[in-house]
């Protein structure tokens, strides 16, 4: 299995429901940049979605017999509301 999100990538948005849930306000509740926030919800759901297919891996007796690796690209757009310090460069340089 091979599944590539693109949740948390340039554009950063969340569904709308839950924009308007509970559950990211309380995740957001400390962050007070909008971007930032977004991303936290982005990356929220990322992670329930991973957890998700963990349980389905773990259901079927698959998950000792598999690899799970999560990479990311090459950091944030600071003008996205992305920080990469201590790391020189951005989203988009070589």
């Amino acid at each position: 299995l091979y599944l590539a999100f693109n949740a948390i990538h340039d554009t950063l948005s969340v569904p709308g429901p839950f924009y308007a849930s509970d559950t990211y306000a309380e995740l957001t509740a400390n962050i007070t940049f909008e971007l930032r926030q977004r991303a936290a919800g982005a990356m929220y759901l990322a992670d329930q979605a991973i957890g998700d297919i963990v349980d389905e891996l773990k259901r079927t007796n698959m998950y000792d017999n598999s690899v799970i690796a999560c990479v990311s690209d090459n950091g944030g757009n600071p003008s996205s509301g992305g920080n990469n310090w201590p790391l020189r460069g951005a989203k988009k340089t070589y």
